[in-house]
């Protein structure tokens, strides 16, 4: 009786790689004739790009050609900017190096190092299209309570009679008001992803991680100075919130940006939906 022979397939990494040689093939053709003839060589008359799309080249063989090219990229960058410094500064290994490639141009180093970026340019792109077209695993959404568990906020202060409200308000919120007791600053954030039916879909209205505010719209979003908080503040927290942007306009102070740090010292004012 004889033995059956086990065919050994080959694994999924040494397929990429043998993908990634046949792409390469034409490429190294095409560095050939950089070598030989660089006075008659530009890098922009290869239309790569193409070549690429032709073969379709996937974002892990596109990754994998980066690697492919990334060693003699550097080291020809290298010696690019090592050629710049005195030789004797330089250790043994980049004097090494160095006259390894002493017999390359200055104008030839240059289109090396135009014809390497113009295969990573070509590469990314391809691993670009990847990534928009990979479907996305949808995340299960989180929790209010996790979300704002690590915001450190001012809960009351005394001197002031005021009280934050729920954080978890903030999720999903278009406006929100905060105030620093120890800078005297009033902030008013506004996301940057209104959800126009009113629904607070996920992913839209501000949004809390950490312990920042995000998606909120950076330009919009001001801090100014209040002079007399005791006599301003209750207009924020109680008036009419159509009035509210208008009020901060006509505090004559100047506006600032927000980062979306809360810190100990804010209050949470006031969330609008």
């Amino acid at each position: 009786m004889t033995e059956k022979t086990e065919i050994q397939k080959p694994s999924i990494q040494e397929r990429v790689a043998k993908r990634v040689q046949q792409i390469a093939q034409p490429i190294e053709l095409w560095l050939d004739r950089l070598v030989a003839k660089p006075e008659k060589f530009n890098p922009e008359n290869y239309k790569l790009l193409d070549h690429l799309k032709k073969e379709k080249t996937k974002g892990q063989h596109a990754r994998k050609l980066k690697e492919l090219y990334q060693g003699q990229y550097d080291e020809i960058f290298f010696y690019y900017k090592a050629k710049k410094k005195p030789f004797e500064e330089l250790n043994d290994d980049d004097q090494q190096l160095v006259e390894s490639y002493n017999e390359f141009s200055k104008e030839e180093l240059q289109l090396h190092i135009k014809t390497y970026e113009h295969i990573f340019k070509a590469c990314d792109y391809m691993i670009g299209i990847a990534n928009a077209n990979r479907k996305s695993r949808k995340r299960k959404p989180i929790s209010k309570t996790k979300a704002i568990s690590k915001l450190k906020y001012k809960r009351e202060d005394d001197r002031l009679k005021l009280i934050s409200i729920n954080p978890e308000d903030i999720i999903g919120c278009e406006e929100l008001w905060v105030y620093n007791t120890k800078t005297r600053k009033l902030g008013y954030y506004v996301t940057s992803t209104f959800d126009p039916r009113g629904m607070e879909r996920e992913g839209t209205g501000l949004g809390v991680k950490g312990t920042s505010i995000f998606r909120f719209n950076e330009e919009i979003s001001v801090q100014k100075t209040l002079r007399k908080p005791p006599e301003q503040l209750p207009h924020f927290i109680n008036g009419p919130k159509t009035k509210l942007k208008e009020d901060l306009d006509n505090i004559k102070a100047m506006g600032l940006k927000l980062n979306g740090r809360i810190n100990p010292d804010v209050i949470l004012l006031r969330a609008i939906r």
